[in-house]
């Protein structure tokens, strides 16, 4: 093995020690546990997703065709009891809705994840065998809303009061999605 072959070899093993992995555990360690939030329209099913894939604080999150990008998916945050939210994959940011807002038509961006009301989400279930659920704001009582007047893809994404409707019926399910 060349010289610079072995240090290679040397510097993944010293990395994968430093994070208390060894190479086997390194292979054997679970994929990601990602999920991407769907809802279904006339003609398709729609994903969030910050705005063309931005990873910035702040990004407007929209309802959009699902195409399997990365920029689809995110992380299902623990519950506490009822209680939980939901992180980027791409951008390590959290679902909010803007300023905390409790009126009609807020926006929902993504933001440092701090736990706080505006980005802890409660999962509705107007009927038992329904696979799509309301995700009412913690802080507001309100609806995640794939938009807020158009409701085909591309639409905004924003919290509207709760009407029992489509487009504010969400599944959150396992997907690995394309890299």
């Amino acid at each position: 093995m060349g010289q610079r072959m072995r240090t290679l070899v040397l510097a993944a093993a010293g990395l994968l020690a430093s994070a208390g992995l060894s190479p086997a555990s390194a292979a054997a360690a679970p994929a990601e546990d990602l999920r991407v939030i769907t809802s279904s329209f006339e003609g398709g099913q729609g994903c969030l997703a910050p705005l063309w894939g931005s990873t910035e604080p702040g990004a407007y999150i929209s309802f959009e065709r699902c195409d399997k990008s990365r920029a689809q998916a995110w992380h299902l945050l623990p519950r506490d009891g009822v209680w939980g939210g939901f992180r980027s994959a791409t951008s390590g940011l959290c679902l909010t809705v803007l300023n905390s807002g409790t009126g009609q038509g807020e926006d929902i961006v993504q933001q440092p994840c701090a736990g706080a009301p505006n980005q802890r989400w409660r999962s509705v279930s107007r009927d038992p065998f329904a696979k799509f659920l309301e995700e009412h704001a913690q802080h507001s009582d309100k609806c995640l809303s794939a938009g807020y007047t158009h409701h085909t893809t591309p639409a905004e994404v924003v919290q509207l009061d709760c009407l029992n409707v489509s487009w504010q019926k969400f599944a959150v399910d396992t997907w690995s999605p394309a890299t």
